[in-house]
């Protein structure tokens, strides 16, 4: 979750090789959603949010409210 804002930064655009790097922490944490905890749920949401993945972040949030 910390790291993916700072793909939020103008000068983010020179940083494929890292965004490629967390992009594919994002989708581990998507993958493992139904073993992740309320915190680890709500912070992959927040990182697939911040990363653009709009519908990885809805299914996270959905499963994270369930919980609530």
């Amino acid at each position: 979750m910390h790291l993916s804002s700072l793909f939020l930064l103008p000068e983010a655009t020179e940083w494929s090789t890292q965004r490629g790097s967390i992009e594919t922490l994002a989708r581990w944490g998507y993958d493992q959603r139904d073993r992740l905890g309320t915190a680890g749920l709500g912070a992959a949401a927040i990182a697939c949010a911040r990363l653009g993945r709009k519908t990885e972040a809805q299914e996270l949030f959905a499963q994270l409210m369930k919980r609530a």
